[in-house]
């Protein structure tokens, strides 16, 4: 969750922002000007580029001048989600499985060296998003051309690395509890052998990589602490001190 804004509790709340989000654990923060009530779990159609989208209510923020909030809303919430606008989101939802599969034969025949992860239609229909992954750069011009025939909207197709793929889904980590780019991670830390090292850290590839393969990212979060106590003056290995007082030896 984003630091400031408070969690929407089971009761309804009017806010001047709201946080809403999207399929595949995509977030942004929209302008509430009409101040609708939402309550957690709430659908909300909001504003997009040249259209409409649609997702999940998560959290209500009353703006104040005083406040900044990042990052800074462009779109604003259109309305609560009606019974109709959620049976559409269920049929794009069910509609792009199909996709899913049809996109996958055409990178097939065109032999393309990609891996399909997702395809998201946005809420209005009007666009068309597939994520992928590859080892490098793509050319995809002509799929792309066979994609606007077949489902004749606007289509962008994403590359994404192993962390967004991961992000995609809803999984749990080693600690049992869910992932932190899931759960509340708006950007990817970038994460380096150092700070585990700092952190006397066994460098076991296997312990500290997480699903995605990469290094963890909860090896930043007290990475900070650690690098501020190597700074501290400690005596040297020459140097010897009195210790008063009784120790305990017995473990």
């Amino acid at each position: 969750m984003m630091e400031g804004l408070p969690e929407v509790s089971s009761l309804s709340r009017r806010g001047g922002l709201v946080w809403v989000e999207f399929k595949g654990h995509r977030r942004n923060v929209f302008t509430n000007p009409f101040e609708f009530p939402f309550k957690y779990g709430d659908t909300a159609v909001v504003e997009a580029d040249r259209g409409q989208d649609a997702g999940l209510v998560h959290c209500c923020k009353f703006h104040t001048p005083s406040q900044t909030l990042e990052p800074t809303p462009v779109y604003k919430v259109i309305r609560l989600a009606n019974t109709q606008d959620l049976e559409q989101i269920v049929c794009l939802r069910e509609r792009e499985k199909q996709v899913i599969t049809s996109c996958r034969q055409k990178i097939k025949s065109f032999q393309l060296a990609m891996d399909l992860i997702d395809a998201e239609f946005r809420f209005d229909g009007l666009k068309l998003t597939f994520f992928f992954t590859a080892e490098g750069r793509v050319d995809f011009r002509e799929l792309v051309r066979e994609l606007a025939s077949t489902y004749r909207t606007r289509i962008e197709l994403r590359q994404i690395g192993a962390r967004d793929e991961v992000k995609r889904w809803d999984s749990y980590g080693i600690c049992g509890r869910r992932l932190c780019c899931v759960n509340f991670l708006q950007s990817f830390y970038a994460i380096t052998t150092l700070m585990a090292k700092s952190q006397n850290l066994i460098l076991n590839p296997g312990k500290l990589s997480g699903l995605c393969g990469r290094l963890k990212c909860c090896l930043a979060y007290e990475f900070p602490h650690y690098n501020d106590q190597a700074e501290l003056a400690v005596p040297s290995v020459e140097e010897s001190e009195e210790i008063t007082g009784w120790v305990d030896i017995s473990d």
